[in-house]
């Protein structure tokens, strides 16, 4: 059995743009007001909290500000539904108060990359809407980084948008020590995580391993 010290999760999100998700983990507000909005085969899953040790954001500086992101949303009703979710996340007071730590570095820098993981001593890594603008070589050099510095249990999550974004959706592919090779764990109809999650080939190994604890 794993003691206490060694469930801590050490979390980095790297290409954090704004900074929101590693604030977001384990808010209890945001789960109740957006959960919903994912199904898992047609079911809710329960609040799971992280047991953070500590949280990170990884990006080239320098940091985008609230404009810049604006920006960034299309001119649509759905887009702006969108931001006003990331308004209201941005208001959350337990996301504001969250004790996040930034560093300004390129992560296909592999020494800058692999010397911040040891440093920080990193078991757990989210890559968002990242690899996919990179050249396939250098996306395999950072997985390459990421698995050989990484502290056990080595997780490294991956979403990435379903055929380089000429479909909708995305797909979430898992890395982690148990596992030689990576886990495509399932598809989410809509890239801002609404809709379903479909299972891929490996979900039922995966969830076997990783509960994801749902509704009766």
């Amino acid at each position: 059995m794993l003691r206490p010290a060694e469930l801590a999760v050490n979390f980095a999100d790297l290409g954090t743009g704004l900074g929101v998700l590693p604030r977001q983990l384990n808010s209890l507000i945001l789960f109740d007001r957006f959960s919903a909005d994912l199904r898992w085969n047609g079911r809710q899953p329960l609040f799971q909290p992280i047991p953070l040790a500590a949280r990170h954001g990884v990006d080239r500086g320098p940091r985008p500000d609230d404009q810049w992101v604006q920006a960034c949303y299309g001119a649509t009703d759905y887009y702006a539904d969108l931001y006003r979710e990331l308004e209201l996340s941005l208001d959350a007071p337990e996301v504001r108060e969250a004790s996040v730590r930034y560093h300004e570095f390129d992560i296909l820098e592999r020494r800058d990359l692999a010397r911040f993981v040891r440093h920080h001593r990193i078991n757990a890594v989210n890559l968002s809407y990242v690899l996919y603008e990179i050249e396939p070589e250098r996306r395999a050099l950072v997985i390459e980084v990421l698995r050989r510095t990484l502290r056990p249990p080595g997780i490294i999550v991956v979403t990435e948008p379903v055929a380089e974004l000429t479909k909708p959706g995305c797909t979430v592919t898992v890395y982690d020590d148990s596992q030689s090779s990576p886990q495509r764990v399932c598809l989410v109809s809509d890239g801002h995580f609404r809709g379903d999650v479909l299972p891929l080939d490996d979900f039922e190994s995966f969830v076997a391993r990783h509960p994801v604890l749902t509704d009766p």
